[in-house]
C-alpha cells in the first residue's frame, strides 16, 4: 500500500507537483499522488494545502467535502463574509465554487471558509 491509498479522514497526504502555499486550492497534478495548485477558475480542486510544500515535498490535503470544520483559503482578491470563494482565491458569483467565506480577507490574507465540494454556483 503506498503513502497515497487508503482511507482518510478530512485531509490526505500527496506530492507537489509544484510549488504549494498554504491555502491555495489544489487539483491532481501530472500524474496520480501529485498536486498542484489550480489555474483556472473552471479547475476542478481536490481540497486546499494546509501547508507550504516545494516541489516534490508532501503536502496535506483538507479535502473539501469532509473538511469537518473551516479551511483557511488564500484570497487572491477582496472577500466579504458570505461570498462564494472561487477555485482561485477570489469572490465569485458564478462557476466553480470551493465554499463560503465566514470573515473577510484582502487579497494574499488568509480567510477562514466553510468548504464545499468543488460545484458550479
Amino acid at each position: 500500500m503506498s503513502l497515497t491509498s487508503g482511507t482518510h479522514e478530512r485531509a490526505i497526504t500527496r506530492t507537489a507537483g509544484a510549488a504549494v502555499s498554504r491555502g491555495q486550492a489544489l487539483k491532481k497534478g501530472a500524474s496520480d499522488g501529485l498536486v498542484v495548485p489550480a489555474a483556472a477558475a473552471s479547475d476542478v480542486v481536490i481540497g486546499v494545502a494546509l501547508d507550504d510544500a516545494a516541489l516534490g515535498e508532501a503536502v496535506p490535503v483538507s479535502l473539501l467535502g469532509g473538511a469537518g470544520g473551516s479551511v483557511q483559503v488564500l484570497a487572491t482578491g477582496d472577500i466579504a463574509v458570505g461570498d462564494a470563494v472561487g477555485v482561485l482565491g477570489a469572490a465569485v458569483t458564478s462557476g466553480l465554487h470551493i465554499g463560503r467565506a465566514l470573515e473577510a480577507a484582502a487579497a494574499g490574507e488568509l480567510c477562514e471558509t466553510d468548504p464545499t465540494t468543488c460545484a458550479t454556483l
